[in-house]
């Protein structure tokens, strides 16, 4: 389904509905990690790009960075490689200068997904490391940021009960603990979802509904209810 997904990434593109690659924004922060060996490494996807975008973002600075050397070699020795994050976006690439291989993606992540995108630098690592995450072994952890507007007076305060400070669990070893607080609330979620042509199960947002998508389909109507607290 590729075809289909970079299809539609034409079309956004053709509705302002994307980023270009253009509209990458350079920091230190990029860059998340980059192997010792130069095998494969992470990048902070901006919200709103395809990740088709963000790799040619990449391709096109490291065409300039290849022409454009580094003059200062002590400075590129201080580039922390294998830790969390290099000192700076031009030491990070630096090291992945003389990569001879075309980068490609382990994974995907959806357009207005932000967060950790690997990429390998041979085919070898890509093909060890995309298995990984087709099989699951890759734990991910995904995030939500929610807004509440229902319910915003329903929300109940509770303690957690029969917990006393510095005591530890049944047969557990001594730990510092404390009481806290937390919300016991409902959520609503209103999305849109539909089907591509190849059965592709897809989240949509409320305002697609209605949408044609490959194939004939329309984007339906849905609303999930959640409840959260103890």
């Amino acid at each position: 389904a590729r075809w289909i997904e970079a299809a539609r990434a034409e079309r956004c593109k053709r509705r302002t509905e994307s980023l270009h690659c253009r509209d990458v924004v350079l920091s230190d922060g990029f860059v998340l990690y980059v192997d010792q060996r130069a095998r494969f490494f992470v990048v902070n996807k901006p919200a709103g790009m395809y990740v088709e975008d963000v790799l040619d973002f990449i391709e096109r600075y490291m065409e300039e960075v290849r022409r454009v050397p580094e003059r200062d070699v002590e400075r590129s020795k201080r580039a922390k490689t294998g830790s969390d994050g290099a000192t700076s976006i031009r030491e990070a690439f630096n090291s992945l200068a003389k990569v001879g291989e075309r980068f490609q993606l382990l994974h995907r992540l959806d357009r207005d997904t932000t967060g950790c995108l690997g990429i390998a630098c041979d085919k070898e690592t890509n093909r060890i490391l995309s298995r990984a995450f087709q099989e699951g072994r890759v734990k991910k952890h995904y995030v939500a940021h929610c807004i509440n507007t229902k319910f915003a007076g329903g929300f109940t305060e509770k303690k957690w009960k029969g917990w006393e400070e510095y005591e530890p669990f049944e047969d557990g070893s001594g730990a510092m603990t404390w009481p806290q607080r937390f919300c016991n609330f409902r959520l609503e979620c209103h999305t849109g979802h539909g089907r591509s042509k190849h059965g592709l199960w897809r989240l949509y947002a409320k305002e697609d509904v209605g949408r044609e998508l490959p194939g004939g389909s329309k984007v339906k109507e849905a609303r999930t209810n959640l409840y959260y607290g103890f």
